[in-house]
């Protein structure tokens, strides 16, 4: 019985423990990068490579629902493979498991 009553202990503290931490370690994904789906157009502004042109031409073809729709519609933008790496370490996709848009995971 002292065994079980110890072993509900330790499972609730540790329950406990990470709804205190979930919040801390959600708040660091992403942090300080933009999300081209959402990010208003003076952020993506900001981005490498981000021209008026390709920030207003990217707006109008949101959503992008993968890494590979934004990566084609940068590449037909003029960038180069080179300059689309310098744009995702900027920049990404969020991607979640379930069809709401905007929700994150966590």
């Amino acid at each position: 019985m002292k065994a079980r009553r110890l072993s509900s202990v330790a499972i609730l503290s540790a329950f406990l423990f990470l709804i205190v931490l979930a919040p801390a370690v959600c708040a660091q994904v992403g942090k300080g990068l933009a999300d081209p789906n959402i990010a208003p157009e003076s952020e993506l502004l900001a981005l490498p490579h981000m021209t008026a042109p390709i920030v207003k031409s990217l707006i109008e073809k949101r959503p992008f629902m993968s890494v590979l729709d934004l990566n084609t519609f940068l590449l037909g933008q003029g960038l180069t493979a080179e300059q689309a790496t310098d744009f995702y370490r900027k920049a990404f996709i969020n991607i979640t498991s379930t069809p709401a848009r905007g929700k994150n995971l966590c």
